[in-house]
């Protein structure tokens, strides 16, 4: 279960020392990647290199009302780094205004030239925000965008919900938020997460292996 975890740090004074250290406990652990800060990603290379496991960073975090430009050109701002995904907030504002056309577009157009560089692409749509209703809308707006992955939450604001990721069954789930024991990953993996995402994965993984 330990290679469906994105170790995670998007704390905003992550250091090289920071991403040195989530390295080699990704490797030693057998995480499957690391998600950090897209300021953080010139730490990756050189010696840290590895293509063993997959490196992701964040566009729109946490709150995902930039502007679409805005995003796009964080998109192409990463474009020199070793990077292989992007976990992508999306526009709040437009899901609760019921401009779900707009949204669609925004998150095509994003996903598409993502995509077109290479990138897989995960959106972020902060399940607690939202009801049953608006969050299986919410997957048929993802799924439609072209996105690999339909994302529960930024960490920020509420944990993951195993109904959520249940009910979430066309589209792969990237979970996040709020797991932090073995026994939650566990819930999740079992409950459908393709991916989990958290900041606990040492304490997860040390867990495990005392088990």
């Amino acid at each position: 279960m330990l290679n469906k975890i994105d170790y995670t740090n998007l704390s905003p004074t992550v250091t090289r020392d920071t991403v040195k250290k989530m390295v080699g406990n990704c490797k030693k652990y057998g995480f499957r990647g690391i998600c950090i800060p897209p300021t953080s990603l010139v730490h990756i290379g050189d010696s840290f290199t590895n293509t063993d496991f997959i490196t992701s960073t964040v566009i729109g975090y946490p709150l995902g009302y930039n502007s679409t430009s805005s995003k796009i050109e964080d998109i192409y701002s990463i474009s020199d780094f070793d990077v292989d995904e992007v976990d992508i907030v999306w526009n709040h504002g437009l899901f609760a205004e019921k401009k779900y056309l707009s949204l669609l577009k925004e998150l095509s157009t994003i996903v598409d030239i993502a995509t077109n560089r290479g990138l897989d692409t995960k959106i972020i749509v902060e399940e607690g925000f939202w009801n049953d209703n608006d969050l299986m809308l919410a997957e048929s707006i993802v799924l439609d965008s072209g996105a690999a992955y339909i994302k529960t939450s930024s960490g920020y604001y509420a944990p993951a919900r195993l109904s959520t990721v249940k009910m979430w069954h066309r589209i792969k789930v990237k979970a996040a938020g709020g797991i932090r024991t073995a026994k939650d990953l566990r819930k999740f993996v079992e409950a459908g997460a393709s991916v989990i995402g958290t900041s606990s994965g040492v304490a997860i993984a040390e867990e495990l292996r005392n088990a």
